[in-house]
């Protein structure tokens, strides 16, 4: 297992911009003389601060040529947009749960999640959305866009859902915030889980992470129907770091069929199932 963290933002993201910049006045980065793709890099013990020029969801095959190779997790800030406009701190994993890959990635295809990464980080920002004030929403997303051809955890971490919101350093302050105070925290990695039903915004599964509890890809309900593909499913407990020991079930934001077939797919790999 790595040890290296890495802070990863873009020059085109304005939200991740001013992230990144709140990062950097809570830990004392120095050069490293290493570079990615023509950017210097930065470092503090093991957390390394690495910008790149594109939007994060087009990062297929980054940790390719990374000159850092014991990476634990990556920490990808970004912006998050919304039709209903509401402001948001959101963490989630990345991937294809479906034959579409409209926004980076491949089809059928998902990132390695780190569920207590992602947990404990979602519970530093409902910390911080209180400590500054925010009113923020504060919740998981479900597994959703690029990119998904890195062979390392990542986890996005956002501010949505609006330019001014984007622009918002209160907001920007306390998601920095809840990822030193994160990446500092002692994480286990043994007994990740893979969670199931609810909206893109699953409520109760991050109402089950807010209480401790620890969940990585997250599939919708909107994903899931009586036709699902069980094969995806196979992968998220595969691209789940530390490995999968349980499901986390939304009982009644899963089709009564689907419930049946993940219960006879958890006892088969002798799972645990958390109704909730």
């Amino acid at each position: 297992m790595g040890t290296s963290k890495l802070i990863v933002f873009s020059k085109v993201d304005v939200a991740s911009c001013n992230i990144a910049n709140e990062v950097s006045k809570l830990l004392n980065f120095r050069s490293t003389g290493l570079t990615y793709r023509g950017k210097e890099i930065l470092s503090y013990d093991d957390v390394y601060l690495i910008e790149v020029d594109q939007d994060l969801i087009y990062l297929d095959g980054f940790d390719q040529d990374l000159p850092i190779r014991d990476v634990e997790v990556a920490f990808l800030l970004s912006r998050h947009s919304s039709v209903s406009g509401t402001p948001c701190l959101t963490t989630h994993a990345s991937g294809n749960l479906t034959n579409e890959a409209f926004y980076g990635g491949k089809p059928k295809s998902l990132a390695i999640a780190h569920p207590h990464y992602m947990s404990s980080l979602l519970r530093k920002l409902h910390q911080q959305n209180m400590e500054y004030n925010l009113d923020f929403l504060v919740s998981l997303e479900a597994t959703h866009h690029g990119p998904t051809e890195v062979n390392i955890p990542l986890l996005f971490v956002e501010i949505g859902s609006k330019l001014e919101d984007w622009k918002n350093i209160k907001a920007a302050k306390a998601v920095a915030h809840a990822v030193v105070d994160t990446i500092k925290e002692h994480i286990p990695t043994a007994g990740g889980a893979v969670g199931f039903g609810g909206g893109h915004y699953p409520p109760k599964i991050s109402q089950y992470v807010l209480k401790n509890g620890v969940v990585g890809h997250i599939f919708p309900k909107y994903v899931l129907s009586s036709e699902v593909d069980m094969s995806i499913i196979e992968k998220a407990m595969l691209r789940t770091f530390g490995g999968c020991t349980s499901f986390i079930i939304d009982w009644k934001g899963v089709p009564g069929g689907v419930r049946q077939k993940l219960i006879e797919v958890a006892k088969l790999r002798n799972l645990s199932v958390v109704e909730i």
